[in-house]
């Protein structure tokens, strides 16, 4: 599948969601690859919300990357109000799993585990103290 392949899974007037998933180690080369990837389809896909946990490596790069274009269509969900506080960045939307009501972490869980189903079980109650 090539770029424009992908692009054309999106409806020009839909607001998809798409969730950031990688390595937490990879060299400078690669973090340059995912900042501008990210900086393409936050311009190609102005309707879309970028949604990251905010891990170093390949998270953190392409959430520069989507900052660069648009920080207000960034939301980083962290597991506590200061995860990883020094490395926020500006304009983006933090929200803490820990912090929000039932019905607020189901809309966030929700798209995750449709996206990834073999995941569902890291989004069960008995899985994490903030989880649904």
């Amino acid at each position: 599948m090539n770029l424009d392949d992908f692009l054309s899974l999106f409806n020009p007037n839909s607001h998809p969601i798409i969730l950031l998933e990688g390595r937490r180690n990879i060299d400078a080369e690669s973090a340059n690859h995912a900042r501008r990837l990210a900086s393409l389809l936050a311009t190609q896909l102005p309707n879309s919300i970028f949604r990251s946990w905010n891990a170093t490596g390949s998270d953190e790069a392409f959430s520069q990357g989507v900052g660069q274009i648009d920080p207000s269509r960034l939301e980083i969900v962290a597991p506590t109000k200061n995860h990883r506080i020094k490395s926020r960045i500006p304009g983006a939307r933090y929200l803490s799993l820990a912090d929000l009501d039932d019905t607020a972490r189901q809309s966030l869980n929700a798209p995750s585990i449709t996206a990834c189903p073999r995941n569902k079980s890291m989004f069960s109650r008995d899985s994490l103290p903030y989880a649904v």
